[in-house]
């Protein structure tokens, strides 16, 4: 009785450990998945940036192209 009472004893101290460890992991999962979630933002705002520059460039290289070829079909 005493062997199965000192086994279990040690198993409650083991799942105990086990817990923590778990514990851990699981913090730590959450900050990794924090941290990626900014990083696709970030993606997701610079890519949104860049492609509003490009239409910019578009639209300054439209504006400036556009009244020439008018002036010149007269």
């Amino acid at each position: 009785m005493v062997e199965i009472e000192n086994t279990i004893k040690n198993l409650s101290i083991v799942l105990a450990g086990l817990s923590v460890e778990a514990g851990k992991i699981i913090k730590r999962t959450l900050i990794l998945a924090g941290q990626l979630k900014k990083a696709s933002l970030s993606l997701i705002i610079f890519r949104k940036e860049k492609v509003i520059r490009a239409l910019r460039n578009e639209y300054t290289i439209y504006c400036l192209v556009i009244p020439r070829t008018k002036n010149h079909a007269i």
